[in-house]
């Protein structure tokens, strides 16, 4: 059972970002970091271990030393290095590096921004600190971004280039304490829900492509007319997906129907659609699922993003915009166990590496705990659900572990100028 403590008061907001929060805990000085983006701003706090005690930073979006009020902050996360600790923030514009303190910016890396707008945004997100002196950070392009950071001064250096995304990459977890060969110890993930493990060190290699998932789907052919049966079509995609409606943006349908001109159905509302029937309903749409066309159809696949990732003794963890967690063996890709964990976008997981606990927030405006464990007839990882908590009416957008242990987390919500935490009793 864990027990709400006195909330943590932060300058402004917290902006609706995937992991809008990170936590630094510092045991020698009895302290806790924490930090929330909004807007073009990160706001700093650090507490004391009898929480009676803050102060308050605030860290403006740059490009190079001049501050950039225009460029907003998509992400800001602390990298536990070997031999120091940086701040990482991801903008718009590039990626700023400070000493753990916010006192001093050590490296700016400028994104390529095109001259000329395109429909594609700009910027760079998700981050870890891999095996070594490593900093990974992604960017919109897919392209995860490695640096090669000394054990100090500010000669940090852009030392490789992962390229096996090609859509926007939306977290990175790594486990640092793993160091035996061929295990996977780093993992990116995109929009498009597509996973990739990696083995860090010199030279990263890939260990293993875990595919996205989603909906299938049966829509007409480009030829038929508004009054045909691909209305019907649209009808019972609703009737038959209404009770699990879709949050947030369903451009994973909506985006294939456009690029392939099926105007007879842009009048469809998106909420009309859903990808999450594939999990949550048990159900996955084929041609028998649906009302028989009268003309060609086309099958496309809708695939649910991967807004948050961890790794845990060489298992990966999902969450996904369909309110789904999954388990997965990092080296082989298979699934250890999947949970319909939130009825909503889940926006944030972490896990407490010396317990197996995970954390887990959603749009729902749930946190939920859970425990991994490992049978030993199988040796393949369980879940199992341990308790829940209920931010009334907010949005969440970031949840944290406080410890390692997993006494202790902190949470965060959309446009909401607190960070709440939570103790086990």
């Amino acid at each position: 059972m864990y027990h709400k403590e006195k909330s943590i008061q932060i300058k402004s907001s917290a902006s609706a970002l995937y992991n809008n929060l990170s936590v630094l805990p510092i045991a020698e000085r009895s302290l806790t970091y924490f930090t929330v983006v909004h807007g073009n701003v990160v706001n700093m706090v650090s507490a004391s271990g009898d929480g009676l005690n803050f102060s308050h930073r605030q860290l403006q979006s740059k490009e190079g030393s001049i501050a950039a009020s225009s460029s907003l902050i998509i992400q800001a996360s602390w990298c536990v290095l070997p031999s120091r600790v940086l701040l990482v923030l991801t903008s718009q514009k590039g990626i700023q590096m400070y000493e753990s303190d916010g006192s001093i910016m050590v490296y700016w890396h400028a994104l390529d921004i095109p001259e000329t707008p395109t429909a594609q945004a700009v910027f760079a997100r998700g981050i870890a600190a891999a095996r070594g002196n490593y900093i990974c950070v992604g960017t919109s392009c897919g392209s995860v971004l490695v640096f090669d950071v000394p054990s100090k001064g500010s000669n940090i250096t852009l030392s490789e280039v992962l390229e096996e995304h090609r859509e926007p990459i939306t977290d990175i977890a790594s486990e640092s304490s793993r160091n035996e060969d061929g295990m996977a110890d780093l993992v990116t993930a995109d929009d498009s829900g597509l996973l990739c493990v990696w083995k860090s060190g010199e030279d990263f290699s890939l260990v293993n492509k875990i595919p996205a998932y989603g909906l299938y789907s049966v829509v007409s052919a480009p030829e038929m007319p508004h009054t045909s049966p691909a209305h019907s079509t649209c009808k019972s995609i609703k009737r038959k997906s209404g009770k699990y409606s879709f949050h947030g943006t369903a451009v994973a349908v909506v985006l294939v129907w456009q690029e392939n001109q099926q105007r007879q159905l842009k009048h469809c509302p998106a909420g009309m659609l859903s990808c999450q029937d594939a999990s949550t309903g048990g159900q996955q749409w084929n041609s028998q699922n649906m009302i028989s066309l009268s003309t060609p159809a086309k099958t496309f696949t809708a695939r649910c993003s991967c807004s948050s990732v961890k790794l845990w003794c060489g298992v990966v963890v999902a969450g996904y915009g369909s309110g789904q967690i999954r388990l997965y063996d990092g080296v082989s890709g298979s699934v250890y166990a999947e949970v319909n964990a939130h009825a909503r976008w889940i926006y944030a997981l972490d896990v407490a590496p010396d317990t197996g606990t995970l954390l887990s927030g959603a749009e729902d405006s749930l946190v939920r705990i859970w425990k991994f464990s490992r049978t030993p007839e199988t040796d393949r990882i369980e879940i199992e659900h341990r308790h829940t908590e209920c931010v009334t009416d907010v949005q969440i957008c970031g949840a944290k572990f406080c410890d390692s242990e997993g006494n202790a987390f902190a949470v965060t919500g959309y446009d909401l100028s607190e960070i709440i935490r939570y103790t086990l009793v």
